[in-house]
């Protein structure tokens, strides 16, 4: 049997009352993963709602000034060491900093970096994540070192690559930023995963307007499973919205009551 540990990352859309902590932990549960991390958590409550339906995970969280945080889980049979990421705020306290989960299995250990980035469109939105990915190969440089070789990282979570406006024009379109970090991180030997979906956010119920928001990326040497079939290979399992037909009412209640994210899901071999 193969040895791996099983991730998934999810935007949760302001995870606050009961209710909704339900209809997250269903979704979570469903896919039983080894490590879990929920962006746009607000404030205990929502440690609490989560924390004790999963009695089996330690769970650790991001603070600071910013107004969400991220809720990270993992399954007590692993080893890990936890960090807040403050230097990918860049200066700004008000950013979401980064969450790495270092896990002791194998040789090299694991290294996840989770992340929720800038959004919106304005130049300094694009500069706050053209920086964060700038960093990241200092950071692999560090991990490599600790290593004494190539680390095994996987960067991964909301993005938020939409390009720029100025002046009411459209001068960076979302794939062209897509494009730059693609190669950027490329330099630096990190890859994008494969998802079965490309699309991973839907701003209201009844809107077409979509986007590719939330991803996976891994060093090269960090093996991620293949979780597809004969019809179709992928390494990223996205679930939620997307996998209801356009206008039924399972994916608009699902946006409308749950999260206009969808969930990503992969598996690391150790």
């Amino acid at each position: 049997m193969e040895n791996k540990v099983s991730v998934l990352w999810w935007n949760v859309h302001n995870l606050r009352d009961a209710d909704h902590a339900a209809r997250i932990v269903s979704h979570v549960k469903e896919a039983d993963p080894d490590v879990f991390a929920l962006g746009e958590v607000v404030g205990d409550a929502a440690y609490r709602h989560i924390a004790r339906e999963f009695p089996q995970y330690s769970f650790y969280m991001t603070f600071g000034k910013q107004a969400q945080e991220m809720l990270v889980g993992v399954r007590r049979t692993l080893q890990v060491f936890f960090s807040q990421r403050t230097e990918f705020q860049s200066g700004n306290e008000f950013l979401r900093p980064a969450a790495l989960i270092t896990i002791s299995v194998g040789n090299p250990p694991l290294n996840i970096l989770f992340a929720h980035l800038k959004s919106f469109q304005k130049s300094l939105d694009l500069g706050y994540r053209d920086a964060f990915f700038s960093r990241i190969g200092r950071l692999k440089v560090t991990l490599d070192e600790l290593s004494h070789g190539a680390a095994r990282f996987v960067i991964c979570g909301d993005f938020n690559l939409q390009g720029m406006n100025y002046l009411q024009q459209k001068l960076i379109k979302p794939e062209d930023e897509l494009r730059h970090i693609q190669q950027v991180l490329g330099e630096e030997s990190i890859l994008f995963a494969t998802p079965s979906h490309g699309l991973t956010w839907c701003n209201e119920p009844d809107s077409k307007k979509e986007a590719a928001l939330d991803f996976v990326t891994a060093s090269i040497g960090t093996t991620l499973m293949d979780l597809g079939d004969e019809h179709a290979h992928y390494q990223v399992r996205v679930a939620g919205w997307p996998l209801y037909p356009e206008g039924s009412e399972e994916r608009i209640d699902f946006l409308k009551n749950i999260s206009d994210h969808a969930s990503l899901y992969f598996e690391v071999l150790y």
